[in-house]
Formats: C-alpha cells, structure tokens, sequence
C-alpha cells in the first residue's frame, strides 16, 4: 500500500472519532437590576482558542425585545476580551470561571457536546440554534 492511502486512511479514522467539547452560553443581562437573561451566543473551549458565536446583527432582534436601547456594540470585542482574559489559562473549567464573573455579559455553567471533526460545525450550528437563535 502507499503512503498516500496509508496517510488518507490515517486521516479519516482520524476525523471520524468523537471528542468531547465543552461550552457555556454567553448570557446577556442588559439591566442587571431587572435581571432579565438573553442567551446571545456560545463559547466553545478549544485547546488552543475560544471559538465563539455570537447572534448576528440580524438576530439581534431578540434582544432589542427586552432592551430595545441596547447597542450591539457591547459585544462587538467580546472575542478579543475573553482571548485576552483567558490568554494564560488552558483548563476548560478555569476558562469558564474566569468568563462568569462579568455582571452584563458572562458565560454560563459548562456544559459537554460530542461531535467529530468533520461534524463539528453542524453539530454546533444546531446546538446555537437550540439555545440561542432567535
């Protein structure tokens, strides 16, 4: 057999094995003394990144529903923040304590889904359209 199909088979078993991720919601509070929680996106913990999503300016609609006033500018640096913050952390839990902390925008409690490498992006897409999507 030659290497390229070694390699090509090699990668495949390598994509097709299931690996726990973990996430929190990125929750929003625009009147922290109504307490009123929008989940606006997800942060999923990478080894090496934050990958997170965020609400499009389309689907900002289901916040102005409970803070019309609020400006999508609030989150706008939310992924330079967080990398920021979590620049010198590696555990996924000690990631996810330092992001809960913010009074307005924080991330929820972690939570664990398994996807592929191949499958990842549905699998999330359909977990944000679970928990957050208007």
């Amino acid at each position: 057999m030659n290497a390229s199909r070694t390699n090509n088979k090699r990668a495949a078993r390598q994509t097709s094995l299931e690996t726990d991720h973990f996430y929190s919601v990125i929750r929003l509070v625009p009147n922290v003394r109504r307490g009123e929680v929008v989940n606006i996106g997800i942060v999923v913990y990478k080894p090496d990144q934050l990958d997170i999503r965020l609400l499009s300016e389309r689907e900002w609609v289901k916040v102005h529903a409970v803070a019309p006033l609020l400006d999508r500018s609030l989150v706008d640096n939310l992924q330079a923040v967080w990398d920021h913050t979590c620049f010198h952390i590696q555990a996924p839990q000690e990631r996810q304590m330092a992001l809960e902390v913010s009074p307005d925008v924080y991330a929820s409690k972690m939570y664990t889904f398994v996807a592929t490498e191949l499958s990842y992006e549905h699998d999330l897409d359909a977990l944000f359209r679970e928990l957050v999507a208007p």
